[in-house]
């Protein structure tokens, strides 16, 4: 991870916090609500919240916390004084903006503000650069969407014949190679795919 957003919470009070459960008859303890979404922002803005599935994960929790009606503004008293409101109220920002999330309503306020917006865009922005589809994938789609048009049926063709070419059509090696074995150059248009077959399937 990166280090940028230094952080320093209190880890005595998370673990106080921390809830026992359990799933298919395993006990263990989980954060509390406040805490996991406080992680959850720390770790994607150290890592410029560069995957998608991070950004849900925390849209997923944000809708949670907000159907539970949960108090949130002691939550919010504690990360200013950890001095993490900050980051906080930009990632929530950044998931409103990506996935459409209503946000808890003080939350809502603090992700509007100016710092926030501003770095909620930056990270979005950067998303869309990872996340855009290489140019020869959006040729390929082009290529699907005129599969019934002249011009694909032309460029189709026009791969097919290199293809063939390169197959068929012997060059000096293959001309040289008949010369070795002394067998007639025509000979080079059969020696040229057994030539390329020795060659490739290694």
């Amino acid at each position: 991870a990166e280090s940028w957003y230094p952080v320093a919470i209190d880890l005595e009070r998370v673990a106080a916090r921390t809830e026992l459960t359990s799933v298919a008859g395993v006990s263990f303890r989980r954060l509390h609500a406040r805490d996991e979404l406080l992680f959850l922002c720390v770790h994607g803005a150290r890592h410029n919240w560069s995957s998608l599935i991070w950004i849900l994960d925390l849209a997923a929790l944000i809708k949670n916390i907000h159907s539970s009606d949960a108090d949130t503004d002691e939550w919010i008293a504690e990360w200013r004084r950890e001095r993490v409101l900050r980051l906080v109220a930009a990632s929530a920002a950044l998931v409103r903006d990506v996935f459409g999330v209503d946000l808890p309503k003080q939350l809502a306020a603090l992700s509007r503000q100016s710092t926030a917006s501003r770095l909620a865009r930056r990270w979005k922005s950067d998303l869309e650069e990872i996340t855009r589809p290489p140019a020869w994938k959006s040729r390929l789609r082009k290529y699907r969407r005129l599969s019934s048009s002249r011009e694909w049926l032309k460029d189709r063709l026009s791969i097919w014949r290199e293809g063939a070419s390169y197959l068929l059509l012997p060059n000096q090696k293959d001309f040289r190679m008949a010369r070795k074995y002394r067998l007639p150059e025509a000979c080079a248009v059969l020696l040229r795919p057994w030539r390329l077959l020795v060659r490739y399937r290694r």
